[in-house]
């Protein structure tokens, strides 16, 4: 069956999602580094990015070749998602805005990268159950041990914070890196049904 417009939705809001979200770990890692990497993670993340820059862009370009599907209109299974991910993504927010507080007034503010990454990590779970998407099962765990790895040690002191908040940066940077090559993958899936070899 050829892919219609609103097929290629989903890879392409990811794939503009995991630029910004890897763009931004890839600043915190370098800025935590005081580029004294010489800018090679900034270099390869920024690669990425342009990677998938060049595959949004594609699928920009293939959905407005694609069909519109008159009165198409979203299931209510679709509707019931979009809410529990709105939900969820509230809740993260707010969640992030009350840590930070917390470790503010605690004089722990050092704390909130990894705490950060942890609080990313524990909202793939949820996700992951309502889209029924196992790959995001991987992000859940990878993230959460990435924020709490760091969390042990800043707090065991067994390194110097900005290289344990770099540490965390980059294992945050590759895990939005490989669910953007995800949506990579999807969409150009996608786009075969339309171009069939």
């Amino acid at each position: 069956m050829p892919p219609t417009r609103k097929d290629l939705e989903n890879p392409m809001g990811g794939l503009f999602l995991m630029m910004i979200f890897t763009s931004i770990w890839t600043v915190v890692a370098e800025v935590a580094l005081e580029f004294k990497d010489y800018g090679l993670i900034g270099g390869f993340f920024g690669l990425v990015v342009l990677y998938f820059l060049a595959h949004y862009i594609k699928f920009h370009q293939v959905e407005q070749s694609l069909p519109r599907i008159p009165g198409a209109t979203d299931t209510p299974e679709d509707r019931r998602r979009s809410r529990q991910f709105l939900y969820i993504f509230g809740t993260e927010g707010l969640a992030i805005l009350v840590v930070k507080n917390v470790l503010v007034n605690i004089n722990l503010d050092y704390l909130f990268i990894p705490s950060l990454a942890l609080i990313v990590g524990l909202h793939f779970f949820p996700l992951a159950r309502i889209f029924k998407r196992k790959f995001d099962y991987f992000l859940a765990i990878w993230t959460t041990l990435v924020g709490l790895t760091g969390l042990a040690l800043m707090i065991e002191k067994s390194l110097r914070p900005n290289t344990a908040i770099a540490i965390v940066a980059i294992g945050c940077a590759l895990a939005t890196a490989a669910n953007g090559l995800r949506a990579v993958i999807n969409g150009n899936r996608i786009i075969g049904r339309s171009y069939p070899e």
